[in-house]
């Protein structure tokens, strides 16, 4: 029932059929973490406490693809030299194609999401780190994600 409804959210957000909502980023396997910038940088990594907001909304790039864009900016999810960060958008096309993900019904009850610009790679962690991995062959806990609401 609930992984229906998250995949009628992501078609409904790919084609901008549905306005953005807040979501935290959340590990399938430690649903209690979420991902959040840190105050020294701009990496993305795993807490219990402080989570990042973020609107899904249509790729900036890419048909069918998904952005993650912190509420209240103009701040978007994405990688550089493989290690996930929030940076201020620009209108680069590398910019656009390194917030853009595809969603992949890979896991059980979540997703993975997959680089467009990095096809063979999605979003991984490692301890508390968020970065681009190589997809494994079989769906790899470290790569399963879900979006909820709540806190």
């Amino acid at each position: 029932m609930f992984a229906g409804r998250i995949i009628a959210l992501f078609v409904l957000v790919a084609a901008g059929a549905l306005a953005p909502k807040c979501y935290y980023l959340r590990p399938l396997i430690s649903p209690e973490y979420g991902a959040s910038s840190t105050t020294n940088d701009d990496h993305v990594v795993l807490k219990s406490e402080k989570l990042t907001k973020f609107d899904v909304v249509p790729g900036l790039k890419g048909f069918g693809t998904v952005s993650l864009k912190v509420v209240g900016s103009e701040k978007y999810l994405r990688h550089a030299n493989y290690i996930m960060r929030i940076h201020n958008y620009d209108a680069s096309e590398l910019f656009s194609a390194d917030a853009s993900f595809h969603l992949l019904k890979n896991c059980a009850n979540g997703y993975m999401l997959q680089s467009l610009n990095y096809p063979n790679m999605a979003i991984k962690f490692d301890g508390q780190l968020l970065h681009l991995a190589d997809m494994p062959p079989h769906p790899n806990n470290n790569f399963c994600w879900i979006l909820t609401q709540q806190w």
